[in-house]
């Protein structure tokens, strides 16, 4: 996961304009979404429970709705949010 992350990082470092002038900027933040979404699915639930301070639920929701293509309730705010706010927090959390 930590690949992605470091990914997730540089766009946030590149700025929030360019992710949203460019249309593979954001099919790329979408996808790294996706990824962590499945690899959380995917976590044992002792990890889950020892770590429950992360919203797990939020990041499995974030790639349903992606990949399930219900994108019309994730507009530019919500993705730069998670893109510059929770996986960060998430990354800090779990000592990435």
């Amino acid at each position: 996961m930590t690949g992605v992350l470091d990914l997730a990082a540089s766009f946030v470092a590149d700025g929030r304009s360019r992710i949203e002038s460019s249309l593979e900027r954001r099919i790329a933040c979408e996808r790294i979404f996706e990824i962590v979404g499945e690899q959380v699915k995917r976590l044992p639930q002792s990890y889950k429970v020892e770590h429950g301070d992360v919203d797990w639920s939020s990041m499995v929701g974030m790639r349903d709705r992606i990949s399930h293509g219900y994108r019309r309730d994730l507009n530019e705010e919500i993705i730069w949010k998670a893109l510059s706010v929770s996986l960060p927090e998430v990354r800090r959390e779990l000592g990435l």
